[in-house]
């Protein structure tokens, strides 16, 4: 009788250990936060302004993937629970986005509450290279009271041609390629220059970009 009860007593803590941990495995981890509506982790908006930032959460194992908006100084940024930027006052502070599942997972954007930009303009729209050969593209962001003139260059086919962040193309095979400058700022202004390249394909195994 005793045998019996002590396995039918072993059994229940096996069931109830087992009860336990399971929701911890089901509950699985957040990977990463991200920002994805803005170039950079940067955003400018003017007084009384707002924009509302569009967050990814990778996860894995089913665990959650709400967020929560904070930010550092309520006097010239505030933040609803939607991810709504505001800007207050002038001045600048950290909008921090963390995931409720796991708060060491997170993205910080700095917000300007000034000027934004309203235009980003090329001093090309058109251009041809050839392979081997390098671009120097120059963006002019107006007004000239912009809070950030910074502009972040991509490209649309890396295999074609590569773009530095000060605007220099290089060429490395035959195509059309755009080249983007768009305002860090998170204004969402931009502009492209098209690009067609000729020549013989160059190796880019030793290439840092």
């Amino acid at each position: 009788m005793n045998s019996m009860k002590f396995k039918l007593a072993a059994g229940v803590l096996s069931l109830s250990m087992a009860l336990s941990v399971a929701p911890a495995f089901a509950a699985g981890k957040v990977k990463s936060v991200k920002v994805t509506n803005l170039p950079a982790t940067y955003l400018t908006v003017k007084k009384n302004g707002s924009k509302t930032l569009k967050v990814s959460v990778k996860t894995s194992g089913g665990a959650s993937k709400k967020v929560a908006y904070k930010t550092s100084n309520k006097k010239v940024v505030k933040v609803n629970s939607k991810g709504k930027v505001t800007g207050v006052k002038k001045g600048t502070a950290k909008v921090t986005i963390y995931a409720k599942a796991s708060k060491s997972k997170k993205a910080v954007i700095t917000v300007t509450v000034g000027t934004p930009a309203t235009s980003v303009k090329l001093n090309k729209t058109k251009a041809s290279l050839k392979t081997g050969k390098t671009l120097k593209l120059k963006a002019t962001v107006k007004p000239s009271s912009a809070s950030n003139k910074i502009v972040v260059w991509t490209t649309s086919n890396k295999k074609v041609a590569a773009v530095e962040s000060n605007g220099t193309v290089h060429a490395w095979k035959k195509g059309t390629v755009k080249i983007t400058a768009t305002a860090k700022d998170g204004s969402g202004k931009k502009a492209t220059c098209t690009i067609k390249t000729s020549g013989k394909a160059v190796d880019t195994a030793d290439q840092l970009i």
